[in-house]
């Protein structure tokens, strides 16, 4: 269901973002995503039981993509930081 859910992994890293940590905005940057984009893809994770709403009315992801081997990159982090491998640095 993960799979059919987050095919690239531009949506696994949105969706690996959101853990309620960060806000739609943060993760649109980061992703280099279209607003109405990463609100389709929240929309659809959670109408697939992949996210819940939480208190604060934020999207948050239910499954760790690592306990799948579905991480998109080495360089996401839990909590939405993304960074950037060494081999790209230089």
């Amino acid at each position: 269901m993960l799979e059919q859910a987050l095919p690239d992994a531009k949506s696994r890293i949105a969706y690996q973002m959101l853990d309620g940590s960060v806000s739609f905005e943060q993760v649109r940057i980061a992703c280099k995503m279209s607003p109405n984009l990463v609100v389709a893809l929240a929309a659809r994770c959670t109408a697939m039981g992949l996210m819940e709403t939480n208190a604060e009315k934020r999207r948050v992801r239910l499954f760790d993509l690592q306990d799948f081997s579905l991480h998109p990159e080495k360089g996401v982090k839990v909590g939405g930081n993304i960074e950037r491998q060494k081999s790209e640095e230089g």
